[in-house]
């Protein structure tokens, strides 16, 4: 279509005004929430509580109250935690079995300072985004997951829907119910007017299910899906080696605040083999714009949430909780993917929090990169590394970015980055507003091995860059980033880095808390006194 001059003008200024109208009602609106949130009384959010897990034991060292609502805290083997949901501010009080001599709330970012009152502690949770680690005297460790409000839970008589209990799912957990579940997933792929599968509270127990599709789950709170602990239920190959398995999908979903376990410790025990602790609780293989939020899953033999040749994933709100058993027991794991966002998620880990890497060369697999993966607003505990890079690896990464990461504990290494076969290099990897929390006991902050955990190691790189970090203590042995002989690091920068204490200003500053580099072409230190 052309335009006069006239019509262009009359036009311009329609655009004007509905920009304007827009503007308005983003007014409006946050006008009106700031109006709710006062009338809810000093800025506090709206708290629900969940249904307790089917078979949860109730904590005999905490309870919970949030805004003088009762929140259920359930002993999961040797930790403890509580789940709510809040619409913004809540005032948490937590009561211990004994008298609180010492409390640590972490991460440290949110600079909350209990208030201390014989065996209670209170204060001020910021809000549903903030997943919380906290340490009384030496108790087990607790921990906190706040959620948002749900808003968009599925009704079951909405058309889309598919029940799992009407495909005569028993929900007791009494019996094996692989092959009624394989048959409801099946059913609703095969069915061009539903794409939702909703499993209402109740205990779903299964071994290997796959889903080869595009479709929904979701898991009421009070739904548990749980492994089976018998290892001939699940299949000996990797990548089918699985609990749920997610192949050739492109819009696959799972959300809900509903909690998956794998049994994975009592399977272990049981056979004690390979097989028995190598299988992944869930595993995307060969997908796109894949969705997986708001749940708990928990108790994996191996890794708990696995990305493989997986582009377009956005994983949010997910809590994790590989209690300390065997090793293997990752939290979030992503190989040869691309345009991958980890966001709001929470990890506590016997082996790896965050492990990204990319496939070797292999006559049963491609090579392919890892490119491109975000981690933000997240938190781990581990016995082992905070961030693994490059394991058993042959293609570039590249395009690796922490921002606003909380590593709480990482009794090995806060970073292990590995050198790639193939020749491979990495590009860029950036860590921004990370903090490294209770540094002292790491015994290295970070460590540079071989495609197998050969030590000494070396890798190349474009860019390794720390942006306004801070490692709060002095870990136990000292650390050398090694750049390759052939290719080196291109790049290595510290800038407002902190360590022990000390805002790092010069390379002098790293080498006396036990920072060393070889190897780098061009290094940048700098930082500024807060």
């Amino acid at each position: 279509m052309v335009y006069g001059k006239s019509q262009i003008h009359l036009r311009e200024i329609r655009i004007a005004m509905s920009r304007e109208f827009g503007k308005l009602i983003v007014t409006v609106a946050a006008l009106v929430v700031a109006a709710e949130l006062v009338a809810c009384g000093a800025a506090s959010g709206r708290v629900a509580t969940y249904r307790q897990t089917p078979g949860a034991v109730q904590s005999g060292l905490f309870s919970v109250t949030a805004n003088g609502r009762e929140v259920f805290v359930e002993k999961f083997r040797t930790v403890h935690y509580a789940r709510l949901a809040c619409s913004g501010p809540a005032d948490v009080t937590i009561k211990a079995s004994e008298a609180v001599m010492s409390c640590k709330v972490s991460p440290d970012r949110y600079n909350i300072t209990p208030t201390i009152s014989g065996n209670s502690i209170s204060f001020r949770l910021p809000g549903f985004h903030c997943h919380l680690f906290i340490e009384i005297n030496d108790l087990e460790h607790f921990m906190l997951f706040p959620d948002p409000i749900e808003s968009d839970k599925p009704k079951l008589t909405a058309p889309e829907v598919a029940n799992i209990m009407d495909f005569g799912v028993d929900s007791t957990g009494s019996s094996v119910e692989t092959a009624k579940i394989q048959e409801a997933i099946n059913s609703v792929l095969s069915d061009s007017a539903k794409n939702i599968l909703y499993f209402p509270p109740g205990v779903y127990k299964t071994g290997y299910i796959v889903i080869k599709g595009d479709m929904k789950i979701y898991l009421e709170d009070g739904a548990l899906i749980k492994g089976t602990g018998n290892i001939t239920d699940y299949l000996p190959d990797w990548p089918e080696r699985s609990q749920i398995f997610v192949r050739d999908s492109v819009a696959f979903e799972l959300y809900g605040r509903g909690v998956i376990d794998g049994e994975g410790v009592a399977m272990a025990e049981r056979f004690n083999t390979y097989h028995s602790k190598a299988v992944t609780l869930l595993a995307t293989f060969n997908c796109s714009n894949t969705r997986i939020r708001d749940v708990l899953l928990r108790n994996a033999s191996n890794w708990c949430c696995s990305l493989i040749d997986t582009d377009n994933a956005l994983v949010s709100n997910v809590k994790i909780l590989q209690v300390p058993h065997h090793f293997w027991m990752d939290g979030f794991d992503a190989t040869s993917c691309e345009s991958i966002t980890f966001r709001n998620c929470f990890t506590y880990s016997h082996d790896d929090c965050f492990a990204i890497m990319a496939h070797e060369k292999d006559p049963k697999r491609n090579t392919r990169p890892a490119r491109n993966i975000k981690i933000e607003d997240c938190a781990g505990w581990t016995l082992c590394s905070g961030v693994r890079m490059g394991w058993n690896s042959g293609a570039e990464i590249t395009g690796i970015h922490f921002k606003n990461v909380d590593f709480l504990y990482c009794r090995t290494q806060g970073i292990a980055i590995h050198q790639l076969k193939n020749n491979a290099n990495y590009g860029d990897m950036t860590f921004e507003n990370c903090n490294w929390e209770r540094a002292n006991g790491s015994k290295l902050f970070c460590s540079i091995e071989g495609p197998n955990l050969e030590p000494n190691g070396s890798f190349g790189a474009d860019l390794l860059e720390f942006i306004n970090c801070t490692v709060d203590g002095l870990p136990q042995e000292k650390s050398t980033i090694r750049g390759s002989a052939d290719y080196g690091i291109k790049r290595l920068v510290f800038d407002n880095f902190t360590i022990a204490g000390t805002r790092v200003k010069k390379q002098q500053d790293l080498e006396d808390n036990k920072v060393y580099w070889t190897g780098v072409r061009e290094a940048s230190v700098k930082g500024t006194e807060p």
